[in-house]
């Protein structure tokens, strides 16, 4: 026996013939807009180059001796982005104490996304062992993405301690108190900063809150082209429309701290700031015709299978059958991008820790879930 999952609905999940008209099920009535209206995306990071297809839970890490200042930034980030972990240390050692071991973890995370992928490729299922991973495979926070750090720190320089940070992947953010081209050129050139910040300016705390949020948002080299192959090449056509990212990647920031984006089934992976998953599916709206022909076959013909092929509401069946839960539900859906070539329907999965073998599933008794 192996820790696994077991895996179910909501409480609140409306059964195979979908709500009554008109009622949102108070399982994702908080988060999915009603259907037929669209993803409402608040927080666009903008100026951040396309959408996460992996995204971590926000970490950042400060070095600054200016406890003032330093005390100020993270403020301004935790109001800014809900769920984010914010480090202040006050010297070049405590910094390098606490980056350093996250080298080796950044790796193991890597290689456990790989061996789900590698494994997929050889014909077993993705969301199934992602969720597992995801749910109970390594800490969160463990790692940090920002690191924002002064040029100007009592023992080592914020460049030294750069250099002596190799193979740190995350994004590194220089501040120093003059405008100094020599010291950025330095840092640029010698490729150990990704950004160099001012910090004496009037607005230097919000343009260096802002600055690490559109960092948070950019997509991690290595990550972005492992998930980016579980796509299809339509499916990665439409995620890279700037009108498409924009809008699921806000939507996403603003209900959730982590997120998967996968091609098999295609959706998101998303877990909210109490740790609950989501399961975002994406329709391209070519492909409504065959989902609404597939749901004529699943229901026994109390819902009109017009309103799957309008996008109205999408049956959740692919996404069931790669957790290996029985049924089909039809779910309120809404609109993505401007020509509404996407379709988009949240569902709310609730995890139970338990001594299963991987790759069985079955039905809780407690508040009727599966």
């Amino acid at each position: 026996m192996r820790t696994g999952l077991l895996i179910s609905l909501a409480s609140g999940q409306q059964p195979a013939t979908g709500p009554p008209p008109g009622v949102v099920p108070a399982w994702h009535a908080a988060a999915v807009p009603r259907a037929g209206g669209r993803l409402a995306a608040h927080r666009v990071a903008s100026g951040a180059p396309g959408l996460p297809l992996y995204q971590p839970r926000a970490s950042v890490a400060c070095v600054d001796a200016d406890a003032a200042f330093m005390g100020a930034l993270c403020a301004q980030l935790l109001c800014a982005l809900p769920g984010v972990r914010v480090r202040h240390f006050m010297s070049a050692a405590d910094g390098l104490a606490a980056l350093r071991p996250e080298v080796t973890r950044w790796e193991a995370a890597l290689r456990a996304q790989q061996g789900i992928i590698a494994a997929w490729h050889c014909g077993q299922p993705l969301l199934e062992p992602l969720l597992n991973d995801m749910a109970f495979g390594w800490p969160r926070h463990v790692s940090t993405a920002v690191l924002v750090l002064d040029q100007d720190l009592p023992e080592l320089t914020g460049l030294e301690m750069l250099a002596d940070l190799s193979g740190w992947p995350g994004w590194r953010v220089l501040t120093a108190a003059s405008d100094n081209p020599r010291l950025a050129l330095a840092g640029f050139n010698a490729d150990l900063i990704t950004r160099f910040a001012r910090k004496r300016s009037g607005d230097a705390v919000h343009t260096l809150a802002r600055l690490v949020e559109v960092l948070l948002a950019t997509p991690q080299p290595r990550q972005q082209q492992l998930w980016q192959a579980t796509l299809t090449p339509a499916q990665a056509a439409l995620l890279a429309r700037e009108d498409i990212a924009q809008e699921i990647g806000g939507y996403l920031r603003d209900r959730f701290v982590e997120w998967v984006v996968v091609g098999d089934p295609f959706g998101v992976l998303a877990f909210d700031l109490m740790g609950g998953p989501y399961w975002l599916q994406l329709e391209p709206r070519g492909d409504l015709p065959a989902l609404a022909a597939l749901w004529r076959h699943v229901d026994d013909g109390t819902v009109d299978p017009s309103v799957v092929e309008r996008g109205e509401q999408l049956p959740n069946l692919s996404m069931r059958r790669a957790l290996g839960l029985p049924g089909c539900d039809l779910v309120p859906a809404c609109a993505v991008g401007a020509d509404g070539a996407l379709r988009a329907a949240l569902t709310r999965l609730q995890l139970h820790a338990a001594p299963v073998p991987r790759g069985r599933f079955r039905r809780a008794a407690a508040n009727g879930d599966w």
